[in-house]
């Protein structure tokens, strides 16, 4: 029993939860015992622990997001990389990136009529038109008028046009070896796969 007007030690200590240094309460000593300081403790440490924890999750889940919607960017820079270092390549032996691109397309299929050949290259077909007068002046395309339906033009490679594929070819493949020189297999075969992903996430019928 404790002494008269001192109330028993249980109503005299705080809840575990509430840790204080020794010090007087209406008049009271409020002491902590030991393993209440210990457990409080711990509750703390748990507690830091938990936010700091949490504090990590956030940033990384910040950085994945800010990462994933620079995705476009990302993308824009590679095809502008590529494209640059292709041009470059293709200079060298009078050809436009444009011009490639058409003739590229016709080395697979000779005989494309204009309209076919501009969405393929995935250009409007002014633009595409403007291409073709270009190798046409440069004796590597031909166009003639389709004999069943006068509306539509056909394409067609000059002999100097299917020649010139054993210069370009090598210098295109030159630029793509030299995009993954550092890639394992395995890195290359996900970045195809994570492309194509891309691209049917994007355009479904594509």
């Amino acid at each position: 029993m404790a002494a008269s007007g001192t109330p028993p030690a249980s109503e005299g200590l705080l809840p575990a939860t509430h840790f204080v240094n020794p010090h007087t309460v209406r008049g009271l000593t409020i002491r902590v015992k030991p393993l209440q300081r210990a457990r409080h403790g711990a509750a703390c440490d748990g507690l830091a622990g938990w936010s700091m924890g949490k504090a990590a999750s956030t940033t990384r889940s910040q950085a994945r997001a800010q990462l994933r919607s620079g995705i476009g960017k990302l993308l824009r820079r590679a095809h502008r990389s590529y494209s640059r270092r292709l041009q470059d390549e293709l200079a060298a032996h009078g050809v436009s990136l444009a011009q490639y691109l058409h003739l590229r397309e016709l080395w697979e299929l000779n005989g494309l009529t204009q309209n076919e050949l501009s969405q393929k290259v995935g250009i409007e077909k002014a633009s595409s038109t403007a291409v073709l007068d270009a190798l046409e002046r440069n004796g590597l395309i031909l166009r003639v008028r389709n004999a069943q339906d006068r509306r539509k033009v056909n394409v067609h490679l000059t002999p100097a046009g299917q020649n010139i594929r054993d210069v370009l070819s090598p210098a295109a493949r030159g630029v793509a070896i030299q995009a993954v020189s550092d890639l394992s297999e395995a890195e290359l075969d996900n970045l195809f796969s994570a492309l194509n992903r891309v691209i049917a996430n994007l355009d479904p019928e594509g």
